[in-house]
């Protein structure tokens, strides 16, 4: 059996206390350069809270990086919430 593809793996992370938020897969990057990722598992109940207390900043692991400050932004798309990251 092959291994599984985790180039596009990625990890959400709250940039203060290091808790892990959300993992997902990068879906695709648009023509304004943000990442759209969908959760792993779930639909992202942490990244959900975290965002509804105006939580916008976060640190985002994918690949070999150690991290990367990202900006979390959302939107409603066929029912179902979108999850972007711009860095």
């Amino acid at each position: 059996m092959p291994l599984p593809d985790t180039a596009r793996q990625v990890q959400v992370f709250d940039p203060e206390s290091s808790c892990l938020l959300a993992t997902g897969i990068e879906c695709a990057e648009d023509d304004d350069g943000r990442h759209h990722f969908s959760c792993a598992r779930g639909n992202g109940a942490l990244l959900t809270y975290y965002f509804g207390k105006g939580k916008r900043d976060v640190v985002v692991r994918s690949g070999p990086n150690e991290g990367i400050r990202a900006h979390l932004a959302t939107r409603w798309k066929s029912g179902g919430r979108e999850w972007m990251l711009d860095w």
